[in-house]
């Protein structure tokens, strides 16, 4: 699997979880969205890697919460959380870190979110 099958494959996942999936490259964030986002370091030789497959990509998915009373946007995040990793983990990734609750303010409006750590071994080479 090389750099762009394994971008599609963790968008197709989480699609397939029931998630909305907007590009980190979009300007403007329409929530309720998961953005999956190169992490850094992208590509990496260390881990849980195997001869096979020798490289280690990195992606962070930004989960940001829809607007509406405090209980039911932090129970939708809360779903949201749960499939993102049950379907990621269910392809073979590895989630290595979720952080929630995350703050942030746009526009003077508090959103709440989430970003989830999560990494896949691939061998840079195109699966025909």
């Amino acid at each position: 699997m090389n750099i762009t099958q394994a971008t599609a494959k963790v968008v197709a996942t989480l699609e397939g979880s029931g998630l909305r999936v907007q590009g980190w490259a979009e300007r403007k964030v329409v929530p309720p969205v998961a953005i999956v986002v190169p992490a850094q370091p992208f590509l990496d030789s260390e881990g849980d890697t195997t001869f096979e497959h020798p490289f280690v990509l990195h992606y962070l998915v930004q989960l940001v919460a829809g607007r509406g009373t405090g209980d039911t946007v932090q129970r939708a995040l809360e779903d949201d959380i749960t499939a993102a990793v049950l379907a990621l983990t269910d392809v073979g990734m590895s989630v290595d870190d979720v952080q929630y609750p995350l703050i942030g303010t746009e526009d003077d409006s508090p959103t709440i979110g989430a970003q989830i750590e999560a990494s896949v071994t691939i061998n840079l080479k195109e699966d025909v």
